[in-house]
């Protein structure tokens, strides 16, 4: 079995995803570190890249995640733990996160008939 180049960068790609995951999973906020290099990356795979709509669907759920994360530490870092910011600025990145992929899968659904 000879490997094209196509099916090794869809491999880079996919795995790309999965350690992006683990940094965000992981203990110590690995995620925020990464962020410079995954979100961008994640970004791509969204847009950009013809990998199955599963893998693409992943990347966005990661990259929604991520997101959240650098947007709690931002605030964290700038007014502490005080509340609501320390727990709505998370879910307002998600929701609008959420509300532009809908809007995108609806485009998408409208394009393709």
């Amino acid at each position: 079995m000879t490997w094209r180049p196509e099916r090794k960068w869809a491999l880079v790609l996919k795995a790309s995803i999965l350690v992006a995951a683990a940094f965000l999973f992981s203990i110590g906020g690995m995620a925020i570190y990464a962020a410079p290099v995954t979100v961008p990356l994640l970004t791509y795979i969204i847009i950009r890249d013809r990998l199955a709509r599963r893998w693409r669907i992943a990347a966005a759920l990661v990259l929604a995640l991520t997101l959240s994360l650098c947007a709690w530490f931002v605030v964290y870092v700038n007014v502490g733990e005080s509340q609501p910011w320390i727990w709505l600025a998370p879910v307002g990145v998600v929701a609008a996160f959420a509300a532009v992929g809908a809007a995108l899968l609806l485009r998408h659904i409208l394009r393709s008939r």
